[in-house]
């Protein structure tokens, strides 16, 4: 059986990942699976019913809704698709759970990192390996160091030690926040999206810092005011990157 979690979340390791985009290219059954699963995005808005669930329960729902495309006339796969809609519905909540992070920016595998700790080497290194602009961003005034810089297919990230512990700040072209979370609006910062970290729109990129809760809210105020710019004037709003449009 498919693990279409790990193929969401970003878990599954790059051999069986491009494996099975070639499996899903060919074949319906894997396609009408992976429909299912973006039925679910749908459902998530939701934010589920509060019930609980097994994952083999979602995961068997999943095989009986796509193996009924090989064998069933259109009119009763149309059927099926429906209740079985229905029921990946039901079950949101408790995949919401089992997932990764509803609002983490890192959709896909690093494929490198690196050892560093001047901001303006990690900043050109992640744009030449992601081709994102990535802001130089530093912790000095909180006490935090940079160590890492980690690169995605869609997303870079600094990694910072604080405190004795390690925060990463993941950052995107897209996002998906407003699919998951309502924000706090706080003053003089952009809004907030909380998941299992904290994610926000900057003034070019979507920003995901995720580390132990206290680190993380005592230095959020200090990283927006390095990547957000809010527009000044009569009527202005901000805008900020494109909201994501995620395929799988």
């Amino acid at each position: 059986m498919i693990d279409w979690q790990s193929y969401v979340d970003g878990t599954m390791n790059s051999a069986e990942r491009e494996a099975l985009n070639r499996q899903i290219q060919s074949d319906v059954r894997l396609q009408t699976e992976l429909n299912g699963f973006k039925a679910f995005r749908t459902a998530l808005k939701e934010k589920g019913q509060g019930i609980n669930a097994r994952t083999a329960e979602i995961e068997q729902a999943l095989v009986q809704i796509g193996s009924s495309g090989a064998r069933k006339p259109a009119r009763r796969m149309g059927l099926r698709l429906a209740l079985g809609s229905a029921m990946l519905a039901t079950l949101a909540f408790a995949f919401f759970k089992l997932s990764a992070d509803p609002i983490n920016l890192m959709v896909d595998d690093k494929v490198a990192q690196r050892s560093v700790t001047s901001e303006s080497d990690a900043a050109q290194w992640l744009a030449l390996q992601t081709n994102i602009p990535v802001p130089k961003v530093s912790l000095e005034e909180d006490g935090g160091r940079l160590v890492k810089a980690v690169a995605g297919h869609s997303w870079a990230s600094y990694v910072f030690e604080i405190s004795g512990s390690e925060v990463s700040l993941i950052m995107s072209k897209e996002d998906r926040f407003d699919e998951f979370s309502d924000p706090d609006q706080i003053k003089g910062l952009p809004p907030i999206y909380h998941g299992k970290g904290l994610g926000w729109r900057g003034s070019k990129l979507s920003y995901y810092l995720l580390g132990p809760s206290d680190v993380c809210n005592s230095i959020l105020r200090t990283l927006c005011n390095q990547t957000y710019k809010p527009k000044r004037g009569p009527g202005s709003s901000f805008q900020g990157p494109a909201r994501a449009k995620i395929s799988l």
